[in-house]
Protein backbone atom coordinates (compact mmCIF):
# COMPACT_ATOMS: atom_id res chain seq x y z
CA UNK A 1 0.00 0.00 0.00
CA UNK A 2 1.23 3.06 -0.88
CA UNK A 3 0.58 6.21 1.46
CA UNK A 4 1.63 9.45 2.52
CA UNK A 5 4.64 10.02 5.31
CA UNK A 6 1.90 11.26 7.36
CA UNK A 7 -0.50 8.49 7.48
CA UNK A 8 2.31 6.01 8.29
CA UNK A 9 1.43 6.58 12.28
CA UNK A 10 -2.77 5.66 11.61
CA UNK A 11 -1.92 2.34 9.36
CA UNK A 12 0.86 1.06 11.74
CA UNK A 13 -1.76 1.87 14.84
CA UNK A 14 -4.44 0.18 12.69
CA UNK A 15 -2.37 -2.71 11.99
CA UNK A 16 -1.37 -2.73 15.74
CA UNK A 17 -4.80 -2.87 16.75
CA UNK A 18 -5.95 -5.72 14.43
CA UNK A 19 -3.17 -7.89 14.95
CA UNK A 20 -2.34 -7.54 18.61
CA UNK A 21 -5.59 -6.17 20.44
CA UNK A 22 -8.64 -8.18 17.91
CA UNK A 23 -6.54 -11.22 16.26
CA UNK A 24 -4.65 -12.53 19.50
CA UNK A 25 -8.06 -11.90 21.94
CA UNK A 26 -10.36 -13.64 19.39
CA UNK A 27 -8.76 -17.36 19.97
CA UNK A 28 -7.94 -16.23 23.52
CA UNK A 29 -10.19 -19.26 26.03
CA UNK A 30 -11.60 -18.27 27.75
CA UNK A 31 -13.58 -15.89 25.82
CA UNK A 32 -13.79 -11.93 26.39
CA UNK A 33 -17.02 -10.90 27.42
CA UNK A 34 -19.21 -9.29 24.69
CA UNK A 35 -19.17 -6.07 25.71
CA UNK A 36 -15.40 -6.11 25.94
CA UNK A 37 -15.23 -7.55 22.34
CA UNK A 38 -17.56 -4.68 21.29
CA UNK A 39 -14.91 -2.12 23.04
CA UNK A 40 -11.97 -3.26 20.54
CA UNK A 41 -13.92 -4.52 17.36
CA UNK A 42 -16.19 -1.41 17.14
CA UNK A 43 -15.30 1.41 19.66
CA UNK A 44 -11.48 1.38 19.42
CA UNK A 45 -11.47 0.21 16.01
CA UNK A 46 -13.83 2.58 14.55
CA UNK A 47 -11.85 5.44 15.60
CA UNK A 48 -8.42 4.26 14.25
CA UNK A 49 -10.26 3.59 10.80
CA UNK A 50 -12.48 6.99 11.18
CA UNK A 51 -8.77 8.59 11.28
CA UNK A 52 -7.46 6.53 8.73
CA UNK A 53 -10.15 7.85 6.57
CA UNK A 54 -9.70 11.40 7.08
CA UNK A 55 -6.22 11.29 6.31
CA UNK A 56 -6.47 8.82 2.92
CA UNK A 57 -9.44 11.59 2.17
CA UNK A 58 -7.05 14.54 2.68
CA UNK A 59 -4.19 13.34 0.70
CA UNK A 60 -6.56 12.94 -1.90
CA UNK A 61 -7.50 15.82 -2.00
CA UNK A 62 -11.08 14.49 -2.01
CA UNK A 63 -12.92 16.75 0.51
CA UNK A 64 -17.28 16.29 -0.42
CA UNK A 65 -19.28 15.02 2.63
CA UNK A 66 -17.83 13.04 5.03
CA UNK A 67 -20.28 10.27 5.12
CA UNK A 68 -18.59 7.39 6.48
CA UNK A 69 -17.10 9.37 9.12
CA UNK A 70 -20.36 10.85 9.99
CA UNK A 71 -21.64 7.22 10.28
CA UNK A 72 -18.62 5.61 12.10
CA UNK A 73 -19.53 8.77 15.04
CA UNK A 74 -22.90 7.77 15.00
CA UNK A 75 -22.08 4.65 15.72
CA UNK A 76 -19.90 5.47 18.40
CA UNK A 77 -21.96 7.14 20.29
CA UNK A 78 -24.79 4.38 20.17
CA UNK A 79 -22.08 2.11 21.47
CA UNK A 80 -21.41 4.39 24.60
CA UNK A 81 -24.47 4.93 25.10
CA UNK A 82 -25.56 1.01 25.41
CA UNK A 83 -22.29 0.74 27.50
CA UNK A 84 -23.77 3.12 29.93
Amino acid sequence: MLLAPEMMPTRTALVVHCETKIATRAAALPRLPLDEWKKLTITELGVIVAQFAVEARNDLHVHSRLEIVDQWKKMLCRSKNEAA
